[in-house]
């Protein structure tokens, strides 16, 4: 895992400002290399192969080919057996170098020969031509300025800020949805490549398409191709350990492990306030055999980190806290990979989207046109859902169930700023009708607050720490496994993922689901409300378009009626996050 950055044409004098900026993701070496057209840099967190000649920007044989990258290829050994045949010749043990000669033999094509989470950078020498990639739902970021000074890109947004103003409209998706939607940022001007997307620059051009969209066809057996992604997800020279809640997924996971790697060891986060996951996470750990850890946070230790933890973030995000405790515990135990159930919930219908949004889309008209006259003069969830409903389709009700606001409340926060529908993508449009409605569901989730909120926050949040995820789930011989299970009509559950697995672990589905999930409503009525306050009323005194009366009715909304705290807890990180941007130069709010 690393932090890659560069532009074109060259910009060298910008290298050392971007190797700073992502120290954090490549503690262990950080180099740049300028060319002709380019300039590429490169700090790495050494995994695989941890002499100095995997370090980046790596070349072919010749020098011709160039490439900066981050993530892991977890294909890489068949691929280099199949180049090698081919006659490329390999100087490192690393899966990066894969990359360099497979530009070679496919060009543009090369994503397809590739399984893995990945966002690289192809220098090609020879012909002044940059390549960017992006994996196929996301894992990795990468993000890009485009202006009459060429093309500069990197793999977060702080890396490109250099003194932006905020986009308008995506502030209001993001008060829509409690994360910024891609492919545009919270900052005018930069934009994120889209999951599955590449990007080209040639002779001053740019030219950006998706390279990546799910195919129907045959793939093996789920329970093997789990046990594949687990295995190989596993390899690595340096400690790999597992992040183990109670739930579905990460026991899944952790079960498989046991079966190659007895020795992995497994991490849970205790908690001083309300329930947590302990107890269960290490009956399980027992039960498997594996060594397990607890880590245990005060309430106290969480807060005074929070300035850290909104200053690791890359984009505001009503999520994210979670991520950033755990990672910071399993990586002071001295673990650099961590694997991770996300991705579980998305693909096996484990979340309540699947059945609210299929409802909300199948109102009929009459049922639409009453709501379109009521649902204005209702707030809060249900002014959502009566919203979404009145205007109908599976976009608007997924956006309704996942979001914060309505457009009513957005339009009320920042009144003369146009607050439009928010944009809700498909993984692939027009997308094939597969799994019925809960397919429908699905690609919207793989589409929209997996890779813009989920895979985000985790990376940015693990990455403050120099650590590694890696999700087997989303394993790209997974993934296509469970779209052609939903190509035979079958909407995959969590039941298949165990009986794919282990039929004996049923009895984790015994219990009602629970999530990791910090205690910020008591938090925002004790000890957190003055600095949530604090935020509101900076919000409202800053040049960004919100009405403190506004944000003040929101406030008390949820202190007396009780309201989720989620909706607030949004405006309060956005708030914190600019200050944060706003005094380190990156963002600028006169505009």
């Amino acid at each position: 895992m690393c932090g890659i950055a560069g532009s074109v044409p060259a910009r060298p004098s910008l290298a050392a400002q971007w190797c700073r900026e992502l120290a954090h993701r490549g503690p262990d070496v950080a180099e740049h290399r300028t060319f002709g057209g380019a300039v590429l840099a490169h700090t790495r967190l050494r995994i695989i192969d941890l002499s100095a000649a995997g370090d980046q920007p790596m070349a072919n044989e010749d020098g011709s080919i160039w490439v900066v990258f981050n993530g892991e290829i977890y294909n890489f050994a068949s691929v280099r057996r199949e180049l090698k045949e081919k006659g490329h010749t390999f100087r490192s043990a690393t899966d990066t170098e894969v990359l360099v000669h497979l530009y070679e033999e496919y060009g543009d094509r090369m994503g397809e020969r590739l399984e893995g989470m990945f966002a690289f950078a192809v220098w090609d020498d020879r012909r002044k031509r940059l390549l960017l990639m992006r994996d196929r739902l996301g894992i990795k970021p990468l993000y890009y300025r485009e202006d009459c000074n060429g093309l500069t890109f990197a793999s977060e947004l702080r890396a490109l800020a250099t003194g932006d103003t905020l986009d308008d409209a995506s502030i209001n998706a993001y008060l829509r949805l409690g994360w910024v939607p891609a492919a545009t940022t919270v900052l005018s001007g930069i934009r994120t490549l889209p999951p599955g997307h590449l990007l080209t620059w040639e002779a001053g051009q740019s030219a950006t398409r998706r390279w990546w969209a799910p195919r129907s066809g045959q793939h093996a057996p789920l329970g093997e191709v789990l046990r594949q992604a687990v295995r190989r997800q596993l390899v690595a020279d340096v400690p790999v350990g597992l992040f183990l809640s109670s739930g579905v997924d990460s026991v899944v996971i952790a079960a498989l492990a046991a079966e190659v790697a007895p020795d992995v060891e497994t991490y849970t986060v205790g908690f001083d306030v309300g329930e947590d996951e302990t107890g269960a996470a290490s009956a399980i750990s027992d039960r498997l055999g594996l060594r397990h850890h607890v880590v245990n946070l005060g309430s106290s230790e969480v807060i005074a980190s929070l300035p850290s933890i909104i200053g690791s973030m890359d984009q505001p995000t009503v999520d994210g806290v979670n991520s950033w405790v755990i990672s910071k515990a399993v990586r002071d135990a001295g673990v650099v990979v961590a694997l991770s159930g996300l991705g579980g919930d998305e693909l096996f219908c484990g979340y309540s989207t699947f059945r609210h949004v299929p409802r909300l889309a199948s109102v009929p008209p009459l049922g639409r046109r009453l709501l379109r006259v009521a649902s204005p003069r209702v707030g809060g969830r249900l002014g959502r859902a009566m919203e979404a409903a009145a205007t109908g389709g599976y976009a608007q009700a997924y956006a309704a169930v996942r979001g914060l606001f309505n457009n009513e409340d957005v339009a009320r926060l920042r009144p003369g700023r146009p607050a439009g529908p928010v944009p809700v993508p498909m993984i692939v449009e027009p997308w094939p009708q597969w799994g019925g409605k809960a397919g429908l569901v699905t690609q919207l989730e793989l589409a929209n607050y997996l890779p813009d909120q989920l895979l985000r926050d985790t990376d940015s949040m693990s990455m403050a720490h120099s650590l590694e995820v890696r999700v087997p789930l989303l394993d790209d011989a997974v993934v296509a496994a469970v779209l052609a299970l939903q190509v035979s009509g079958k909407a995959p559950t969590k039941r298949d993922l165990i009986d794919a697995v282990d039929p004996g672990l049923q009895a984790v589905l015994a219990g009602p689901k629970k999530t990791f999930t910090l205690p910020f409503a008591e938090w925002m009525r004790g000890p957190m409300r003055g600095s949530v306050l604090d935020g509101l009323a900076w919000l409202g005194d800053a040049p960004l378009g919100f009405d403190r009366r506004a944000l003040t009715a929101a406030w008390l909304r949820y202190e007396a009626a009780g309201e989720s705290w989620r909706p607030v807890w949004a405006l309060a990180v956005l708030a914190w996050w600019a200050q944060d941007q706003h005094r380190r130069g990156r963002l600028r709010l006169d505009g």
